[in-house]
């Protein structure tokens, strides 16, 4: 069923799954698509993310006994 996804608590996913001796798979299926690229307004590449010039290597913390 294509559109927006509903959204259904886990508890009552729970529920439904022990009243209908079944898994969640067996109640929602789900299917993966690739997104397409957006073109800006300038038909130039996106910008890239606001922190990716402040991004560096990830920090190691010291390992101590």
């Amino acid at each position: 069923m294509p559109g927006t996804p509903e959204r259904l608590s886990s508890k009552i996913t729970a529920a439904l799954c022990d009243i209908l001796s079944c898994a969640p798979a067996d109640l929602v299926t789900t299917t993966a698509e690739n997104a397409g690229v957006r073109k800006t307004a300038t038909d130039d590449l996106p910008a890239p993310p606001a922190n990716a010039e402040k991004a560096g290597p990830p920090c190691i913390a010291p390992v101590t006994k």
